[in-house]
């Protein structure tokens, strides 16, 4: 704004999915006391009716296979994908190891991966050449895969607002999605 001020503003634009009050009053302070710019806020609805909610109860030693199902289950056409969060980079591994060994294009996903191969994957996620990822809370809220057709917490999540986080990762084309 400053490099430009011999010229029009151009509008400026800020988007957040999940900001609480407190941040967006932070938001707005910032504009209108740093840039002196006080702007129109839209504030949507965190409804999304076209996920559908479920609580699947099972045993530590039936996840790999109740997994397995669930992916058969809601991934049965060639279209869409899912997301399978667990809490350890060694359930990642664990985890995903066995849905390759069934057949499924998998990859895990979590903080100890180089850059480049966690760009890498979340590339070949967002363009349907990997239908399922096994990851901790570091995949990437930025992430923007609008089929995801399924999202499965195999592990609890830490929060509620985690799992809200993670759960929305889910039918972003509006269709809808299991979580």
């Amino acid at each position: 704004r400053e490099f430009h001020k011999e010229q029009p503003i151009a509008p400026i634009g800020c988007f957040t999915a999940t900001a609480k009050p407190d941040v967006l009053a932070d938001i707005r302070a910032h504009f209108k006391d740093t840039l002196g710019i006080t702007f129109k806020e839209i504030i949507g609805s965190h409804e999304r009716l076209n996920l559908h909610f479920e609580v699947v109860p099972c045993q530590k030693a039936e996840k790999r296979q109740r997994t397995q199902q669930l992916l058969e289950d809601n991934l049965a056409t060639p279209e869409g994908g899912a997301v399978v969060f667990v809490s350890s980079r060694k359930g990642a591994e664990e985890l995903s190891a066995f849905l390759v060994g069934q057949g499924w294009a998998c990859k895990y996903f979590h903080a100890g991966l180089p850059p480049g191969e966690k760009s890498d994957i979340q590339n070949d996620f967002i363009k349907g050449s990997l239908r399922v990822i096994v990851a901790t809370n570091a995949f990437g809220m930025g992430v923007d895969k609008k089929d995801v057709r399924l999202v499965i917490h195999a592990d609890t999540p830490g929060s509620l607002e985690n799992y809200l986080q993670e759960a929305g990762r889910a039918g972003r084309d509006q269709e809808n999605a299991r979580c």
